[in-house]
């Protein structure tokens, strides 16, 4: 049972009826199962039979596996004996055995001969679950992973696994990330025998169960040889209600207060920054597409926890008084959706649609099965045993095909599943003629010690070129060792996907080397830490880009596709992008034909009735399309055939007039498909939306007005069903068309972790095929075309208004990730992929007219966005962010100006780091003076200010009047602060390196007599800068 049973002192207490499972374990093996039974049979009282239901097996663990075995038993009546909690044991004539009621760690339901077991089957539990109880009938006492499934594959071994996450009273710290390792650790202990380590596993998990089971494959991937070898082995996934994009704690949060495991529910709510950290690191990792994972999502609401006064006489003052006593938590809050649909499907990148689907159940009954002839169960039972049957020849082929990637110890490999940002379109048509051009020009692949194979695909934006290339890289993935996805749309992007790149290779190759023998073979030392982990300072970026191009250059690697995709911009262009070598192949799109290095295949629009078929498609009128693609068809029986007739010759009429033009068709059909309309329709409202459009728009553009008619036309829907979507959408059009993600929005526009808006706002973008998802589940993408249209949609003042908004969203989204927890810093990374944008947008819209209070709120995000780069250690885009702010904070607020000054000294910070320090020491010392003049000589900023610049005076070489500066500063200090603030301390650190490189050890020797290792990082969540940035907010 998970968080939706009554949350008292155990699960077990709760049920209506008085059945109660125990665990019997460190029964001897020389006990058989008939001699066991027997012992059961004895607890019968007067004929009746007080055993329910039972098991006996094997322990699971290895050790142990052929000296003990572990029974699970259900009785209805409890005996005296059993403990009402924790553990006990139990007398009897033939043994001593333990018993407990908990079933915390693995519990073997069911295991055949060792010699027979095929696959291992473990069963993880929810948030609050009991082992054996959240998988038990409510009104009868069989718990079907025990008494039904096993017959069904009796090859394989099945367990289950419990943990302690109660809620009500609770003293744990554990995080999913403990509880994932400690999970991982446990697998390993039943899997040590020789045969057992590479068998097939099947994990099944019920809400927090699920993210347990997640994380612990991350974990596993990451980790040493056995525990990659617990990763590979693992076949299926069945997920049932879990929690990936958030579940409904508000009524958990009121519950637990201010408990020790308070973080571990804020984690399970849907703007948790670690569920999206965890979502995109399984999504990652867990790329076998042998594999099959199930999803299953929860059809009706769960009534929510609330305290109850509850009547209770206590036995001790039964005689002389009754009480009223609050804290017995009851089930009985408003009904939510604990798990919508949305968090509970699509969990890595090979999920099919047929491998989800719902129980007309609430969170906690859609994992229970009364009878073996429960239409749900027989459907997971029936998945089940395909896995089991399936399993063990996969797996057997996976390891062998592993075992030859690795090759020896220290010889790399080169064949690496594919690593493509987009899934294989199934909407994707027609393209016959040029998918056949690329093979002839790009095939065979291997022309090792011959030439590298170019292709330019080239064609206007919205034509197809990124589908096409996607539907090469799958159709002919067996021709390439690896294929690998540059984004060329901007420096950064580019810059970006090779570090992706070279991240993939560390976390292939560390699967079978040590992360010492990674970064020799990779030439990455001194790049990639002891952790696997790749340094993010600026100064590193270029190795790392250079690694990565060295690892396309061996001659035993020579199948590689290097795909560079949305090559637009010249100034993106370096010929030292493409690897040099003599193998490999090279395929770019681009709108630009004087890419002179490549042959060129120019790609149109489609053929006629390639068209017309995806446009059907798109709108859900082909016989080829999903399940309600074939009830649209359904609606065209009942028309008359003339009526039929009529639409048919209007689909090929509207094909016709969108050009063949493959966007243009894309947000037509999707019109259709949303407002469920036939071609007919919607040619009559595009007829009397072209002219209009046709008058509006800009006519030196290349682009065919049919796509911004469609676009208009879907915009115009989407004003009218949601304006807020309308302007989401008007407002991404100021960020990167890149990675738009779902966390980033939240922080960004403040909306609460219980909001929905945002996602039915988003949905209809998708549904109108404005915006799409892409590379991974919460980051959505705007085709440039959209993107470039819904900005020139407005009028200026409408675009400079929207321009501020995005800097403030940006903002606001890298001020909430300040706490500088681990996960964080990857958060902020991904959200200052924007900032090149808003920057643009700065110098178009606002640079020279600054002045209300909005700009001055914006100069104040644009702030942050600056130390942001800073603590990312990218010193340039920091520099030239900060020197934007500190004009403008100039010309708006004075030289003056606490704010400006604060400015200031970002700037100077970040200038020191480049290692300019002349520049940072002149601008320190304005920052200084007019700190002294406006805050004072003693103020915290001012000494701050001080400090940074006998930093820079030192670096110069200066050191004597470094010294002078530096001791004006701890005496300031001490006088202000006190002796032993870490600032106090951090000051006379610095005052004695001085001292020891002018060889004054004595003083030296004294001034160290403190902690050596105190914190100097200068750029962290307690540095000079963020602290002064906090005091200026104030």
């Amino acid at each position: 049972m998970s968080l939706t049973d009554n949350l008292a002192s155990t699960e077990e207490a709760s049920e209506k009826r008085s059945w109660r499972a125990i665990r019997v374990s460190q029964i001897p093996s020389s006990i058989k199962k008939v001699e066991f039974s027997d012992i059961l049979n004895s607890l019968n009282e007067d004929g009746v039979r007080n055993v329910l239901g039972w098991s006996y097996c094997p322990d699971a663990t290895t050790c142990y596996e052929e000296k003990f075995n572990v029974a699970t038993v259900v009785f209805r009546k409890t005996p005296p004996w059993i403990p009402n909690s924790g553990y006990g044991t139990w007398e009897t004539k033939s043994a001593t055995f333990a018993i407990d009621i908990n079933f915390l760690g693995l519990t073997p339901l069911s295991s055949p001969i060792r010699g027979d077991i095929t696959v291992d089957i473990i069963a993880v539990t929810g948030l609050a679950g009991h082992a054996f109880g959240s998988w038990r009938s409510r009104t009868q006492p069989s718990m079907w992973l025990r008494d039904f499934l096993p017959d069904m594959v009796p090859k394989a071994r099945i367990m289950i696994y419990g943990y302690d996450t109660r809620l009500d009273g609770s003293n744990s710290y554990a995080s999913i990330i403990d509880l994932a390792k400690g999970f991982l650790q446990e697998v390993k202990t039943v899997r040590e025998a020789p045969d057992a380590a590479q068998r097939p596993l099947i994990f099944i998990g019920h809400s927090l169960g699920g993210l347990v089971i997640k994380q612990a494959l991350v974990e596993a991937a990451r980790g040493n040889k056995s525990d990659q070898q617990v990763f590979n082995s693992t076949y299926g996934l069945i997920f049932f209600g879990i929690p990936s994009r958030g579940l409904a704690i508000e009524s958990l949060r009121t519950m637990v207060k201010e408990q020790p495991n308070r973080d571990l529910i804020e984690y399970l709510g849907s703007s948790s920054v670690f569920l999206a950290h965890l979502h995109n690191e399984f999504y990652r990792e867990f790329t076998f597409d042998d594999s099959q994972v199930i999803s299953i999502f929860e059809t009706r609401t769960t009534p929510t926890v609330e305290v109850c006064k509850c009547y209770v006489m206590q036995a001790w003052v039964a005689l002389i008084n009754h009480q009223w006593r609050d804290g017995s938590w009851q089930r009985t809050g408003p009904e939510v959706v604990m798990v919508p649909q949305s968090s509970a499907i699509h969990h890595s990148q090979h999920d099919n649609v047929h491998n989800a689907w719902s129980i007309n159940s609430n969170h906690s009954d859609m994992v229970k099965f009364s009878s073996r002839f429960d239409p749900n169960y027989k459907v997971v039972q029936g998945r089940i045993r395909e896995m089991v049957a399936s399993a063990p020849e996969v797996i057997r082929r996976r390891i062998e095909r592993i075992s030859r990637n690795t090759g020896g110890e220290d010889r790399l490999s080169y064949r690496i599943p594919p690593q493509l940002p987009y899934a294989k379109n199934h909407k994707f048509t027609g393209r016959a003629r040029e998918l056949e051009a690329m093979r002839n020009l790009l095939w065979p692949a291997n022309t090792s010690g011959i030439h590298q194979r170019r292709l330019l695909l080239h064609g206007l934006g919205g034509i197809g070129k990124t589908q096409l290339t996607i539907e090469y890289a799958h159709k002919y993935r067996d021709d390439f060792t690896s294929i690998w996805w540059v984004n060329c749309t901007t420096k950064t992007t580019c810059s970006q996907s090779f570090l992706r790149i070279a991240t993939n290779l560390v976390t292939f190759y560390s699967a079978s080397l040590d992360h010492e023998k990674v970064a020799q073979n990779l030439n990455l030392v001194g790049v990639l830490d002891v952790n696997g982990q790749l340094s993010t300072d600026e100064q590193h970026t270029e190795r790392i880009v250079q690694a990565v191009k060295r690892w396309f250059t061996p001659p035993e690697n020579p199948n590689w596709l290097l795909i560079l995709d949305n090559l637009d911009d010249p100034t993106v262009w370096d010929p030292n992008i493409i690897p040099s070598s003599c193998h490999g192949t090279v395929i770019v799109s681009s709108r630009r034909s004087d890419w002179t290095q490549f042959p060129l295949l120019e790609v149109a629009e489609l053929e006629q009735q390639d068209g017309l078929l995806l446009l059907l498609k798109c709108a859900r009128l082909d016989n080829s399309c999903s399940a309600e693609g074939k009830l649209s068809i359904l609606s065209l029986l009942t028309m008359t055939f003339a009526d039929w007739y009529t639409d048919n010759i209007s689909a090929t009429e509207l094909a016709k007039k969108l050009d063949y033009f493959p966007l243009a068709l894309d947000q037509a059909g999707s019109y259709m498909a949303i407002r469920n309309m036939l071609p007919g329709k919607y040619l009559k409202i595009y007829e009397n939306n072209f002219a209009r459009v046709f008058q509006e728009r800009s006519h030196d553009s290349p682009y065919p007005n049919s796509v911004f008619t469609t676009w208009n036309i879907s915009f115009e829907a989407i004003k009218t069903q949601s304006p807020k979507a309308a302007e989401l959408l008007l407002l991404c059009s100021f960020l990167s068309n890149e990675d738009i993600w779902d966390g980033m929005l939240r922080r960004g526009l403040g909306l609460r972790e219980d909001d929905i808006n945002l996602d039915d706002q988003l949905s209809l973008l998708f549904s109108y095929s404005l915006a799409k998802r892409k590379g991974t589940p919460d980051s959505l993408y705007i085709h440039s075309v959209v993107h470039q249209w819904a900005r020139e949609y407005l009028p200026f003042n409408k675009q400079r208004e929207n321009a501020k908004k995005a800097i403030v969203l940006v903002g606001r989204a890298v001020e909430c990730s300040r706490s500088r927890k681990i996960h964080h810093w990857a958060i902020e990374a991904r959200i200052l992929i924007h900032t090149s944008t808003i920057c643009e947008n700065y110098r178009k819209y606002l640079e020279h007219d600054i002045g209300t209070r909005d700009d001055i709120i914006m100069l104040h995000y644009m702030n942050w966005i600056s130390l942001s780069w800073m603590r990312q250690r990218r010193w340039k885009e920091a520099v030239e962010l900060g020197m934007q702010v500190v004009e403008a904070r100039k010309g708006v607020l004075g030289l003056d100006h606490p704010e400006t000054l604060t400015s200031m000294h970002i700037l100077a910070s970040a200038i020191f780091e480049q290692g300019r320090w002349k520049e940072a020491e002149e601008l320190g010392v304005q920052v200084v003076e007019a700190s002294k003049r406006v805050l004072g000589h003693d103020h915290p900023d001012t000494l701050i200010s001080m400090s940074n610049l006998a930093s820079a005076i030192f670096e110069l070489g200066r050191w004597e009047e470094a010294e002078v500066l530096e001791v004006q500063v701890v005496e300031a200090r001490k006088r202000v602060l006190g002796q032993d603030h870490p600032d106090t301390l951090n000051s006379m650190n610095h005052l004695a390196r001085i001292h020891k490189l002018q060889g004054r050890i004595n003083e030296t020797t004294g001034a160290m007599a403190l902690p050596s290792a105190l914190p100097s990082n200068r750029i962290g969540t307690d540095s000079r800068e963020t602290k002064r940035l906090k005091r200026s907010e104030t």
